[in-house]
C-alpha cells in the first residue's frame, strides 16, 4: 500500500537521519530509498497507535476482550498474545478470508 500524501508531504526528501533510516542513507544508499523506509515505519506506528487507542477505547466501554463480530468472550490466551485483538479466531480468520 502506497504511503499517505500526508506522511510524505511532511518529510522533504534528503532529511532522513541515517539513524531513523537504519543506516542506508549514511551507507551511500538512495535518499529516496530511506525516505520510503522511514514513512513505511511512520505508517505501521501510526496502525499500531490507533489500535491501542481502540482498545483503550473499547477497555473503557466495557467490550474489551468480546469479539467485534459475535460478542463471543476472546479466550485469555489470544489476549495475552495479542492485546488488541477484536475479534475470536473464527471471526479474525473470515476477516481474513475476504
Amino acid at each position: 500500500r502506497p504511503p499517505r500524501p500526508a506522511l510524505g508531504a511532511s518529510i522533504p526528501p534528503g532529511r532522513v537521519s541515517p539513524r531513523l533510516a537504519g543506516g542506508a542513507a549514511g551507507a551511500g544508499a538512495n535518499d529516496d530509498t530511506a525516505r520510503l523506509a522511514l514513512l513505511a515505519d511512520l505508517a505501521a506506528t501510526e496502525r499500531g497507535v490507533a489500535e491501542l487507542r481502540k482498545a483503550l477505547e473499547r477497555i473503557e466501554e466495557g467490550s474489551y476482550g468480546r469479539c467485534a463480530d459475535c460478542t463471543a468472550v476472546i479466550p485469555f490466551g489470544r489476549l495475552k498474545i495479542r492485546p488488541m485483538a477484536r475479534y475470536c479466531i473464527a471471526c479474525q480468520r473470515r476477516h481474513e478470508a475476504r
